[in-house]
């Protein structure tokens, strides 16, 4: 498997909204498949466009072969293979109880808790904790292994909780103080009795406010759980280790705009403050030159024209060219066209000083670029052009060198 040293046998993307995570980790577990290796995709919220682009019309929890015949005919490696799965935040947990639960009575009386059965999907933090436990779990298959697994988080307005989540819960694990109250708690559930004044305080007016059904069961759940706090404790300071190893890294993927950036960049403060790795950043959809300065003279002689010049240029051409077209309705669409070019080449300029400002942050070498695709991806040959070129662009070049998404075929 060829893949850049930047990237690990396990990469995770993180950035903010919209700029193309998800598009990015198929890419890169699509390349690695082509190449030979066994991958997988792991996204937490996939898009059902990607889906599609996989040949899948939905995701699920269980992994999902991809068919790559029609890549087989390009002189591809018959023996990878790719899979795509969605997280499912209350199987991981599940499997987290059986594993851990000090017998099979703990197990399942935990397991048919209405609470938990209700708290595992939407307990704050829990989707945050099972991506990474799902994906070092993952990881740990040596008999079912794979050679390379991307994980697709949520917008960069969730990557901080996902970061910290093993930390806060090993926090929580390791407070001797709510362990102390957990266990007197989960005794009420037990005997019914309630001792210490704070107690009784606490469950006369919880209980008023949930009911005393439901708060019987929460004391029920407690105290089961509380029997799994070693084992919560020693899966989490696992997890928090794999966070910082040397076989993963952080994709941040991000766009030319400047709050992109921004936030691109504290992304990457905040994993150096965690001691994580950082891979990359991939900068996606930027808008390049249409007309590049080193494509001989008739390029640097268009690029000078005026756009006034242009405009009288090109409606003249277009006239002479048919019959079917006056020169008014030609000089329209030239004006139009103009236009075009005008606003495009604001955006070149644009994106151009943007990124000169995120090189002087990080220098070049940890910087790819991707171009501005003119189509929507939707089907597994577009992925794999975005792969190619994904992969141009990490390899060693001259800076500022980019491929267009037309020189890679």
């Amino acid at each position: 498997m060829r893949l850049p040293e930047i990237l690990k046998r396990t990469v995770i993307t993180i950035g903010s909204g919209g700029v193309g995570k998800t598009t990015v980790s198929a890419a890169l577990a699509l390349h690695a498949a082509l190449e030979g290796a066994r991958s997988l995709v792991l996204t937490v919220d996939p898009a059902r466009r990607l889906a599609n682009s996989l040949g899948l019309e939905s995701f699920s929890e269980e992994q999902r072969r991809i068919d790559l015949a029609p890549m087989r005919g390009q002189g591809r490696n018959a023996q990878g293979a790719l899979d795509a799965a969605m997280l499912d935040t209350k199987s991981t947990f599940d499997r987290i109880i059986a594993r851990y639960a000090p017998s099979p009575e703990v197990r399942d009386r935990i397991l048919k808790n209405p609470y938990y059965r209700q708290a595992s999907s939407t307990l704050a933090g829990s989707e945050d904790y099972m991506a990474m436990e799902r994906l070092h779990e993952i990881r740990e298959d040596h008999e079912n292994g794979y050679d390379f697994v991307v994980l697709d988080t949520p917008p960069s307005s969730h990557a901080l909780d996902f970061l910290r989540a093993p930390a806060r819960l090993l926090g929580a694990m390791d407070n001797r103080n709510v362990r102390a109250f957990v266990s007197s708690m989960g005794a009420v559930g037990r005997t019914g009795r309630v001792g210490g004044r704070m107690n009784r305080f606490l469950v006369k007016r919880v209980g008023r406010f949930l009911g005393a059904e439901v708060f019987l069961q929460i004391l029920a759940f407690l105290d089961s759980f509380s029997s799994m706090y070693d084992g919560f404790a020693e899966r989490s300071r696992s997890v928090e280790s794999f966070l910082r190893s040397d076989e993963l890294a952080f994709l941040i993927v991000t766009a030319p705009e400047r709050s992109a950036l921004e936030e691109a960049l504290f992304l990457r403060t905040t994993l150096e403050q965690n001691g994580m790795p950082f891979g990359a950043f991939v900068v996606n959809r930027v808008h390049l030159p249409y007309l590049p300065e080193d494509d001989g003279e008739g390029a640097r002689n268009a690029t000078s024209l005026t756009d006034q010049r242009l405009e009288q240029h090109f409606a003249h051409a277009l006239s002479q060219s048919t019959s079917q077209v006056t020169e008014e309705r030609a000089r329209q669409i030239a004006a139009r066209v103009v236009a075009r070019r005008r606003d495009m080449h604001a955006l070149v300029e644009r994106d151009r000083a943007n990124l000169d400002l995120l090189r002087a942050e990080v220098g070049d070498e940890h910087i790819l670029l991707v171009p501005h695709f003119p189509e929507d991806i939707h089907d597994l040959h577009g992925l794999r052009r975005f792969a190619r070129v994904l992969m141009a662009a990490a390899r060693p070049r001259p800076a500022g060198v980019v491929e267009q998404p037309g020189q890679i075929e």
